[in-house]
């Protein structure tokens, strides 16, 4: 079913894609950015409080940051280093709601965030980074019940999407057919924009937009995806986490998670199938099974692109045996 999934999925996009009406902005934090900005990544408050404060101007409908925030106040290193962070944050929150996510940390919980911040930002507003992949170590899902943290935090996508209206289901699955590739501006472009005072370039991005604040570099954990989505690294199905997450995120705000089929209707489908045990085996009984199996797989690929999954493997399983016991009790 997985890898009929992938193929299905992948299929769609290629020749059919969910359009979406606005994009989701990544400002991504590349290596360039790793290269220009002298101080280290804990230390990084005066610029991502310049770039909140840049976006807060721009109008953003949502802001999520998919980078992890310190766990303790280092104004011990640098005096009053949280405050630009801190106002930052403010004047973000004052004009867009602001989602910020962490990733799991220890005992199942979600890494903690300097009290400094935390206050700053609120309970509500945080989310998980966590990502949940299936049993064949593929992402399909970012809400599965075994990967919650502990705390119950929601998945960035998740938390964003509710600021927004949107809703998604614990067992819904990401849309892989929705959107093109995934582009991103670099951090470094933004702040030079907010630097340079150029205040239209970065509101013609951002204005009335989701926007995903993500570090992309090459480093980062990576997961195998059913498709090859980042446009920085054509033809890669491993992507890092904040890729699944901009991805689920589209999902949600296109036409929501793809959900599963009714139970009832797999069964139904499958005892039709069990009646290619009646009558003998020839060869217009072969082709009915064929034409059976192909109508069965044109069914599912037209359901996932209308948005419901339907299992088929079960089906074609229990077809194929009724098939073929029956042909063996004939040789017999």
């Amino acid at each position: 079913d997985r890898a009929l999934y992938d193929a299905q999925i992948g299929w769609l996009r290629a020749r059919s894609p969910t359009p979406l009406a606005q994009d989701v902005v990544v400002i991504g934090v590349d290596e360039a950015a790793y290269l220009a900005i002298a101080e280290p990544t804990a230390l990084w408050h005066t610029h991502l409080g310049i770039l909140f404060a840049g976006l807060s101007a721009a109008e953003p409908a949502v802001v999520g940051l998919a980078i992890p925030l310190p766990v303790r106040s280092y104004d011990f290193l640098v005096k009053d280093i949280d405050a630009m962070l801190i106002s930052g944050i403010h004047r973000l929150k004052s004009t867009a709601p602001l989602v910020v996510g962490q990733p799991p940390g220890i005992g199942g919980r979600l890494r903690p965030i300097s009290p400094e911040l935390l206050a700053a930002i609120g309970e509500k507003d945080l989310a998980s980074l966590a990502i949940c992949e299936d049993m064949d170590g593929v992402v399909r899902r970012i809400n599965q019940r075994r990967c919650q943290s502990a705390d119950q935090r929601d998945p960035l996508a998740l938390a964003m999407a509710k600021r927004l209206g949107r809703q998604g289901s614990p067992s819904g699955m990401i849309d892989y057919s929705v959107g093109g590739g995934i582009e991103y501006t670099p951090l470094l472009t933004v702040l030079g924009w907010i630097h340079r005072g150029e205040t239209e370039p970065l509101r013609a991005l951002v204005k009335g937009r989701a926007v995903v604040v993500a570090s992309l570099l090459p480093t980062e954990t990576r997961h195998r995806l059913p498709v090859a989505l980042a446009g920085w690294d054509p033809g890669s199905r491993t992507e890092p986490g904040a890729v699944v997450h901009i991805q689920a995120l589209r999902t949600l705000l296109a036409r929501g998670l793809i959900e599963r089929a009714p139970e009832n209707l797999s069964l139904l489908l499958a005892g039709l199938g069990a009646l290619f045990w009646f009558g003998r085996a020839g060869w217009i009984k072969g082709l009915a099974l064929i034409t059976a199996l192909a109508a069965l797989l044109v069914l599912s690929t037209h359901a996932l692109w209308q948005g419901d999954y339907l299992r088929v493997a079960n089906i074609v399983m229990v077809s194929l045996l009724a098939y073929g016991a029956r042909l063996a009790w004939d040789f017999i």
